[in-house]
């Protein structure tokens, strides 16, 4: 997306999981400008579910805020993360970024 200096924008992450037994899973988001990352994807702004049983589902959504101090062409990408190497699954996914000015 393309905004002027300044902008803000809520940033809304939806996914579903699927997990294993005592399994967490992760759903952030980065925001990048050319090669240089402006936001990392962070456990404090990313939706997460773990399971207690196995075949553990949920379907959940965060909404963080975010100033673009600079004027430009922001790219915003989903990014996942597992406490295990395997046992989940991610669908149903979203990533929904609205301007606010």
């Amino acid at each position: 997306m393309t905004v002027a200096a300044g902008t803000r924008v809520l940033v809304i992450v939806t996914a579903s999981f699927n997990t294993a037994t005592n399994v967490r899973g992760w759903v952030g988001y980065t925001v990048t400008q050319g090669a240089s990352t402006i936001f990392a994807s962070s456990d404090d702004t990313a939706v997460s579910h773990g399971g207690n049983n196995a075949n553990d589902q949920s379907q959940s959504s965060t909404v963080s805020y975010k100033k673009l101090t600079a004027g430009g062409t922001y790219t915003f990408t989903m990014q996942y993360k597992t406490s295990a190497a395997t046992n989940v699954t991610f669908a149903n996914r979203t990533l929904t970024v609205v301007t606010l000015n």
